[in-house]
């Protein structure tokens, strides 16, 4: 599937119902348009050095060249505004894209992981953020500093559903917190903090006659589920024949390695489950 590059860069969402093979090659394709996006920004840059380039001629032309005086202040004028004009544009252009880069990069490696066990013939259900899309929780006063606040708010920046080969049913979910710090430091400057953390969160629905009931695993996934340093399990529920797992990761370089454990350690447990259902049969 074709994506729309331009719809991209104003929109800054990507969604998609198609085989994890189309998904994975619109991660590519992705990737290309931030390429083709910092080019653009780059040819806009050039373009405005070449304006205070004017300029500096209508400087030189009010100077030195009385007649032009004013022609050469109109140059000026034009250069500095034409310049400040593409300076901005290319700040702005196709920018969600290079901040959050990492995220399209993760729903590569993501797609690839699950396109090993996932039905081809089946179309996984994604949907993936590449701009702020923050929505206020809160904000509190920070008594620890002057004039001290603290502003919270999340953003559901990544879902994807689809179905593996044993007809599993799975759902992940990941989402960022970010908390904002405005206070005054004892030189009387603002200064503006952020922190943030992620949380994965994956729903497995199992078919009961491949891996019989699931409640008894729940003691034994809590002691061999093995994850990164910066993440902890936030939650974690074992129903008759579905697993939830949330996990929260400090650090955004661990979700690819965290989001990978969650899925080995799940179906470590599963597998020992379905051994247990054969034995029954």
């Amino acid at each position: 599937m074709a994506i729309d590059a331009e719809k991209l860069r104003t929109g800054g969402v990507y969604e998609a119902q198609a085989p994890l093979e189309s998904v994975l090659a619109d991660a590519g394709d992705i990737d290309k348009a931030e390429q083709q996006f910092a080019r653009v920004r780059k040819r806009k840059l050039r373009q405005g050095f070449l304006s205070l380039g004017v300029g500096v001629l209508g400087v030189v032309l009010a100077v030195f060249a009385e007649p032009l005086s004013l022609v050469g202040v109109l140059l000026l004028i034009a250069g500095i505004v034409l310049a400040v004009l593409l300076w901005v544009s290319a700040y702005r252009y196709g920018r969600n894209l290079k901040t959050y880069r990492w995220r399209f990069e993760l729903l590569g490696r993501l797609g690839a992981s699950l396109q090993q066990d996932s039905d081809p013939k089946v179309p996984v259900t994604v949907s993936l953020g590449l701009k702020d899309r923050g929505r206020f929780l809160k904000e509190e006063v920070w008594p620890e500093r002057k004039r001290g606040k603290q502003r919270y708010s999340e953003d559901d920046w990544l879902s994807i559903e689809g179905r593996f080969l044993d007809g599993t049913q799975f759902t992940e979910t990941i989402q960022e917190l970010i908390r904002k710090r405005t206070y005054v430091n004892p030189r009387g400057k603002s200064k503006v903090k952020y922190r943030s953390r992620h949380f994965i969160s994956v729903r497995l629905s199992c078919p009961k006659d491949l891996y019989g009931e699931l409640r008894p695993l729940e003691e034994g996934l809590k002691k061999t589920l093995r994850l990164p340093a910066s993440a902890t399990v936030r939650g974690l529920k074992v129903g008759g024949k579905a697993v939830f797992l949330k996990v929260r990761v400090d650090q955004a370089a661990d979700l690819p390695q965290a989001n990978a454990m969650m899925y080995l350690g799940l179906y470590r447990a599963l597998n020992l489950a379905r051994q247990l259902q054969g034995r029954q049969k």
